[in-house]
């Protein structure tokens, strides 16, 4: 992940005052705008103290697992006891049409979709992966694994391995659309 250049510019002139309102950065990261993403409700906050503040603080933010990145970071110097202190809130996302369970996501959060079309696809995916798995004419435990997958990949707008999943015919087929990565 690549640190908006705004954040580290900023540093230079943020922490050399004592009294220095809030700054609000659109994104502290960089975003994708082509790719739909989840936005959480709710901020996460990352805590620097010392000459690196900035650095660790977003060192902070960043080490969250499961986040693509941050949006509407607030940056505030945090003076208290004596110490220099950054603390930057910010609302973490996360690319894909559904949010994915972090104890940081809020019961709504707001999808911000890329095109018109691309998240309504995954209205289609239960019954296009259920389809896929079918044609592997095999057991049920490894047929249910093959749909799993295949719902997951949806999910996560895979669309090379969708068109190959809806194309299949065959159980060579879908073993073919399974090895792809």
């Amino acid at each position: 992940m690549r640190i908006f250049v705004g954040a580290v510019s900023l540093s230079l002139s943020f922490l050399g005052c004592a009294s220095v309102q809030p700054r609000l950065l659109p994104e502290l990261t960089q975003v994708d705008v082509s790719r739909p993403r989840v936005v959480s409700a709710t901020t996460v906050a990352g805590t620097g103290c010392g000459p690196n503040a900035l650095r660790i603080a977003i060192d902070d933010l960043l080490s969250i697992d499961g986040v693509h990145g941050f949006i509407a970071a607030v940056l505030e110097e945090d003076t208290a006891k004596g110490k220099d202190c950054v603390v930057i809130t910010a609302h973490p996302f996360t690319y894909g049409c559904a949010p994915a369970p972090h104890s940081f996501r809020s019961p709504q959060p707001k999808l911000i979709p890329a095109g018109p079309a691309q998240c309504a696809s995954t209205n289609t995916c239960d019954a296009d992966c259920a389809t896929y798995a079918s044609k592997l004419n095999s057991g049920e435990f490894e047929t249910s694994g093959f749909k799993n997958r295949c719902v997951t990949r949806c999910q996560q707008n895979d669309t090379a391995f969708m068109t190959c999943a809806r194309a299949v015919s065959t159980p060579d087929s879908v073993r073919a659309c399974e090895a792809q990565r």
